[in-house]
């Protein structure tokens, strides 16, 4: 088999996922998300964009465990391909501070044992979300309120992304401090420019 190929599979059929590793997530902790000013940090998204999405009627909420790893999920396509964000992109964006209103037992496909239900890195990185929303409708019929995963533009082994699963659409919640996404990215050391017209630069689609 060619490595250089992606070897991720969408879910056996049949498969039994009674014994896959389990994370609650405590209720109150904090959690970050970085989204546009005027919209509710507390979306669950059904479109099929979204890596772990759910098909309407439920749909799926992105949190990251830091404001760096937040912002890194929004502006990762643009940094990595132009070498610096675009200021007014993140001029209309922040970071939100979010408490977890419920404890969600999230399928945790961070533990070494995921690769025997046939799960591997890849499904944090890959393309095809046909294979990842696979896994999610899989986890979420199996009873899982959320997938706790890794990051995609994030290596610090500590950086953490969690996906909650809910009704589509916007919903009522805790919100805690909010950061300036210029302000994180400042800190992050990550450039900021300020460029003639937004439209001049490709900006790529973000999770929301």
């Amino acid at each position: 088999m060619d490595r250089r190929s992606v070897t991720q599979q969408v879910p056996a059929t049949g498969l039994d996922l009674s014994g896959f590793p389990a994370r609650p997530v405590r209720q109150g902790s904090q959690w970050r998300k970085a989204h546009k000013r005027e919209n509710s940090p507390w979306f669950y998204d059904s479109t099929p964009e979204g890596r772990f999405n759910l098909s309407d009627p439920v749909g799926t909420c992105y949190l990251a465990n830091t404001p760096e790893t937040a912002a890194r999920e929004v502006t990762g396509p643009e940094f990595l391909n132009q070498g610096f964000v675009n200021a007014e992109f993140a001029k209309a964006r922040v970071v939100s501070t979010l408490e977890i209103p419920s404890v969600p037992n999230l399928a945790k496909i961070t533990e070494p044992k995921v690769f025997i239900f046939g799960i591997s890195n890849e499904l944090c990185t890959m393309s095809d979300y046909s294979v990842t929303r696979a896994w999610a409708a899989a986890f979420h019929t199996a009873g899982f309120g959320g997938i706790w995963y890794h990051s995609r533009y994030s290596t610090a082994a500590k950086s953490r992304s969690i996906g909650i699963f809910g009704a589509a659409g916007e919903h009522d919640g805790d919100l805690g401090t909010q950061q300036t996404l210029t302000e994180v990215l400042t800190d992050m050391r990550v450039p900021v420019v300020e460029v003639n017209r937004l439209s001049d630069y490709r900006v790529f689609d973000e999770p929301r």
